[in-house]
């Protein structure tokens, strides 16, 4: 009888290892995809993406006021920036949501395994459903082009404009907060 517990405890063992094992890889794909898509140089377009992440990156290290406006240098093809990077965002997130959808239809993973990923789903759904209002709402206010990216409670928006005025500004705290609870916006002028 004691074999046979013994048996089912190191199965057990065994399948929370792996559960823990697929779920390392996961956020190691996970980890992969996101830097690719910051660093991959294939076109002309994607470096105008990367001086967008690096200002987002600078305006976080100099710790800023929250919400308060920064230039971005691009060049004559902006809407190409805009297309490129919602192309970028969309396949990044689809392949993230490949990746969970296979750990929850994994036989193998255990079920907090499978629920932290239906968990990470959902949110990764509340992010696109919120940067979609967000983005509308702004839209609405007379901006042509407008980018946001939703993660956690760190929001970014990218909008097509020369020099943004502080009403401007405030409009653009307003649509995110009508959306997410946070104080973390990042704006980001795209000329």
């Amino acid at each position: 009888m004691k074999n046979v517990e013994k048996k089912k405890m190191t199965k057990l063992l065994i399948c929370q290892k792996k559960a823990v094992a697929l779920g390392a890889l996961v956020v190691l794909v996970g980890v992969a995809g996101y830097l690719n898509f910051v660093y991959d140089k294939s076109d002309g377009t994607q470096s105008t993406l990367n001086e967008y992440v690096e200002t987002v990156k600078d305006i976080e290290n100099e710790q800023q006021n929250a919400g308060e406006a920064q230039p971005v240098s691009a060049d004559a093809k902006s809407a190409d920036y805009f297309t490129s990077a919602r192309m970028n965002r969309e396949t990044a997130r689809s392949e993230s949501i490949e990746l969970l959808k296979s750990t929850i239809d994994n036989a193998n993973v255990s079920a907090e395994a499978r629920q932290e990923a239906e968990n990470k789903i959902f949110a990764i759904s509340d992010n696109i459903e919120n940067e979609v209002n967000i983005e509308n709402v702004i839209k609405s206010k007379g901006f042509s082009d407008v980018l946001v990216s939703v993660s956690g409670d760190q929001v970014s928006v990218a909008v097509r404009a020369e020099s943004l005025t502080a009403p401007q500004t405030a409009q653009l705290n307003d649509a995110v907060e009508q959306f997410v609870s946070t104080n973390n916006v990042k704006i980001v002028e795209v000329p």
